[in-house]
């Protein structure tokens, strides 16, 4: 039987069983569920029960439109994931429909999103809205902007350095600010000159403890501390963390501080020196004019001054 004649069947014999995959993109971690009664096996994965009530699929070509809510307890895994951090990276959603006692076992994709936000409702549970992939590369809000530091995230699969390449290690000595300021043995010095180029060279870098990250936001060299965007919950004093620098989005730092990836041999054959540093990979508009030529008074920028 094809899946639209399960799908539309009137006898009652052909209940529907979701599948729901989550996967963070940042390390490939997944999570599996299914609406059915009973664990499935599906391309390698096992699929457990659990409650997890999801919207209608909206086909409107609106972002409010295409968002799908889906309520979780609040001790879900995926839902204690995003409680506990904010993720560097998008965790990316996927149902897979499929109907009990159809001889064929076809199963279809019905829907494929990103998870927008998490939000906890009450003392029992927590809400996921998605947003349709469809909808997210179609939508008119722009994503890259025409401006001089690059539109790349550091370590991104656009940016495409390898972050193990370039960390470095401390110890924690104190805790400060529920997690979100933290005391190190020593300021790592990144090789490659960072700090020739600008003084901080942790900020908007990383901060790692096994699987668990934080964005650096704050560096006080002077006193050994670092703030985080948001703390890591396994971290505590004499742990030993991984640091990797930030990058400002300047080509300059692009190009000095930085080698390109062994993966892009082609334009490494262009530059066999590697003064290009990771340069090729740089989405940024450099030689935008630094003034603006439309000035509101008489002592305003000018063409000429460009």
């Amino acid at each position: 039987m094809t899946f639209i004649a399960a799908e539309t069947s009137s006898t009652g014999l052909f209940s529907p069983i979701e599948l729901y995959l989550f996967t963070y993109q940042g390390n490939g971690t997944k999570y599996t569920y299914t609406s059915g009664q009973e664990p499935v096996s599906y391309n390698g994965d096992v699929y457990l029960p659990t409650f997890m009530k999801r919207g209608d699929i909206n086909t409107s070509n609106t972002e409010e439109g295409e968002e799908l809510p889906i309520e979780v307890n609040r001790d879900n895994p995926l839902a204690l994931f995003f409680f506990e951090r904010i993720p560097l990276d998008s965790v990316t959603f996927t149902i897979t429909r499929y109907h009990a006692f159809d001889p064929d076992d076809e199963k279809r994709e019905i829907y494929t999103g990103v998870v927008k936000t998490v939000t906890w409702r009450d003392d029992t549970n927590a809400q996921i809205i998605t947003n349709s992939i469809s909808n997210f590369l179609d939508r008119f809000i722009l994503r890259m902007t025409h401006q001089s530091r690059c539109n790349h995230t550091i370590y991104d699969q656009f940016c495409r350095l390898d972050r193990a390449l370039y960390e470095e290690t401390a110890v924690i000595t104190a805790i400060e600010d529920k997690g979100l300021t933290v005391v190190l043995d020593a300021m790592p010095v990144f090789p490659g000159g960072f700090e020739g180029i600008h003084d901080d060279a942790h900020l908007g870098g990383t901060m790692r403890l096994g699987q668990e990250f934080a964005t650096v936001i704050g560096q006080d060299t002077a006193n050994l501390k670092l703030s985080l965007l948001v703390p890591i919950p396994v971290l505590m004093i004499g742990s030993v963390v991984s640091l990797a620098p930030g990058c400002q989005g300047e080509r300059t730092i692009c190009a000095d501080n930085f080698v390109l990836p062994a993966a892009d041999v082609l334009f490494a054959e262009q530059d066999p020196t590697g003064s290009y540093g990771n340069s090729i990979n740089y989405l940024g508009f450099p030689d935008l004019p630094t003034k603006n030529p439309v000035g509101s008074t008489l002592n305003g920028a000018t063409w000429g001054s460009l």
